[in-house]
């Protein structure tokens, strides 16, 4: 389905460019960028319902995905949110949302965001992905909304950046 991929990346851009193309993955990233985006997330990181697919990108990263969402249920693809993550790190969100869902008369709808039970930075955090059109400014706005305080797991507080720790 035509679509949009709108990332909120919490990475520096630099960081971001340097995930460069190669002949490794589906999605042809370089090789040594590839190994270091399928470096898992400590469980209590990641919400249970979102699976690593293999959607490893240039410029992005890795792609988790949850497989309980509509479009993997018989039902058609409209939105869905997903969970970068390079280097054993969250490192951005993204909404994609379908052209025509964008075409219907003006959506402004917001659904829950699958949040996991620990965050490995304290700091606040979305509960909520939202898509409306703002027929004063004629655009549509894709926004996170409903941050909530999260205080820093323990466990993974005092792990060392790039550690790996398997599922």
């Amino acid at each position: 389905m035509p679509h949009f991929d709108v990332h909120f990346h919490m990475a520096p851009i630099a960081d971001v460019l340097a995930i460069g193309p190669g002949p490794c993955g589906p999605e042809l990233v370089d090789c040594e960028a590839f190994a270091t985006a399928k470096q898992p997330l400590p469980t209590d990181l990641m919400h249970p319902d979102f699976a690593d697919v293999d959607a490893v990108a240039p410029a992005m990263g890795n792609h988790l995905i949850d497989l309980t969402g509509r479009e993997f249920n018989g039902e058609p693809f409209t939105r869905t949110w997903i969970y970068g993550i390079y280097g054993g790190r969250v490192t951005f969100y993204e909404e994609m949302v379908t052209l025509a869902y964008l075409l219907k008369p003006a959506p402004d709808a917001c659904a829950p965001i699958k949040s996991p039970p620990a965050v490995a930075v304290a700091g606040y955090y979305p509960t909520e992905r939202c898509v409306r059109y703002e027929a004063g400014a004629n655009a549509y706005v894709v926004a996170m909304d409903g941050f909530v305080y999260r205080e820093a797991s323990e466990a993974t507080a005092s792990r060392p950046i790039g550690e790996v720790h398997p599922h």
